[in-house]
């Protein structure tokens, strides 16, 4: 299997299909693509019953593969240029910036690099110099342990600032340790 194969299993596990929480600011969502991300979309693509608009209906209607093929792939893999690092950390990374958006989800690892004494801008890029980084590392474990801690307190942090979302802090810290 290969890490995209993988991120895509452990993300349509982790994301499953369609729901419906009124605490959830993305509002409704199925397969983890929201009904406010998808309207960030060009319509042409995220109109996906082709009715002209893009509202609960095209959540509904949303298919894993057509997930997949317009949100997964393409912006949350490709997009931050997952495919460059190492399964495990491509893996980690996906599935954590589909949660919480792939610039957040690369400074969790920039962060996770420096706690491994590898000082690199936290600017939720993953380029050249994030990438070098990774490959200075001895123990990319070190970095995995570190990328779920960052994980972690962020959704700890998110849940105390706003407490409507601590509905949401089991599945999220089962998310960040796996």
């Amino acid at each position: 299997m290969t890490p995209l194969e993988e991120g895509l299993a452990i993300l349509k596990e982790h994301e499953g299909g369609f729901t419906w929480n009124p605490a959830d600011p993305g509002g409704p969502t199925n397969f983890g693509v929201s009904l406010r991300f998808l309207r960030t979309q060009a319509l042409d693509l995220a109109d996906v019953d082709g009715d002209g608009d893009v509202d609960i209906d095209d959540i509904r209607g949303l298919t894993w593969e057509r997930a997949c093929s317009l949100v997964w792939i393409p912006i949350f893999w490709y997009g931050p240029k997952l495919n460059l690092l190492p399964g495990p950390l491509a893996v980690k990374t996906f599935d954590l910036g589909a949660n919480v958006g792939p610039v957040q989800a690369g400074k969790f690892l920039q962060r996770a690099l420096r706690a491994c004494r590898e000082p690199v801008e936290e600017d939720g890029i993953i380029g050249r110099d994030t990438r070098a980084a990774i490959e200075r590392v001895e123990a990319l474990g070190a970095v995995l342990a570190s990328l779920r801690s960052e994980a972690a307190g962020f959704y700890r942090m998110l849940a105390i600032k706003n407490p409507a979302l601590e509905v949401f802090l089991k599945g999220w810290l089962t998310r960040a340790y796996w």
